[in-house]
């Protein structure tokens, strides 16, 4: 989180400091996650590990393989601060659920949002308080939208994690095991079966249309994944 999160991240910790006088935290910003992984892993070899740090949400299951963190269900018991998690959306703390037991503090937990502009929707003789719900209704209120003169009627930043959301949405898993979190390790893909398919397939319809109206995909794994979905 750099930017202006890291002030947001300093006033939170400023807020906890107050609250515990006796406990000092020193805010680092370290990089990227993949420069913050690599940091900690040379810091916990090195016997100076932090104690605690800021992860992406798919480098849960090596953290809990590596032995490196200690569940937060286990330090909620040891220290007697037991966790209400009925507060949190559901989804969102088990993603950090692994065998029954929580892992990680739930936090900065990336969601995709899809938002409307109200004024164009109505130019385009569209209802902006009943918004698209399905692949179909998006790819229908577009070609409103360009009909009605927007030129980019829809566009969305492509990170492969939108990928996983979509499938989710359809209540499949992305790898075999139980979406790995079963007793064994994943050890197969399977997001090129039918929920990768059906969003696949829509994404190149939407490809397809884009010679009547333009589409933006921004992000490197669009190219591979609309190869993938030529292949099936």
């Amino acid at each position: 989180m750099s930017g202006d999160r890291i002030d947001l991240i300093q006033g939170i910790v400023d807020d906890f400091m107050e609250e515990n006088p006796n406990i000092t935290v020193n805010v680092q910003y370290s990089g990227s996650y993949n420069e913050t992984l690599n940091k900690v892993v040379s810091a916990h070899r090195a016997g100076n590990a932090p104690s605690v740090f800021h992860l992406y949400e798919i480098g849960t299951l090596g953290m809990i393989k590596s032995g490196m963190i200690v569940a937060v269900d286990e330090l909620a018991e040891k220290y007697e601060e037991p966790i209400d998690w009925d507060e949190f959306f559901v989804p969102v703390h088990n993603y950090y659920k692994y065998q029954g037991q929580h892992y990680s503090m739930p936090f900065n937990s990336s969601t995709p949002l899809v938002y409307i502009n109200k004024t164009f929707f109505e130019r385009a003789g569209l209802d902006p308080e009943d918004p698209p719900k399905t692949y179909s209704d998006i790819r229908k209120a577009a070609i409103a939208l360009k009909k009605s003169g927007i030129d980019s009627p829809i566009t969305w930043n492509l990170n492969n994690w939108y990928f996983e959301q979509m499938h989710y949405l359809q209540d499949a898993p992305f790898v075999n095991n139980s979406n790995g979190r079963g007793v064994d390790l994943p050890t197969e893909a399977v997001f090129n079966r039918e929920a990768g398919i059906i969003s696949l397939q829509w994404w190149l319809i939407c490809i397809k249309m884009a010679s009547s109206w333009t589409l933006v995909l921004v992000g490197q794994i669009t190219e591979q994944l609309l190869v993938l979905a030529k292949l099936q």
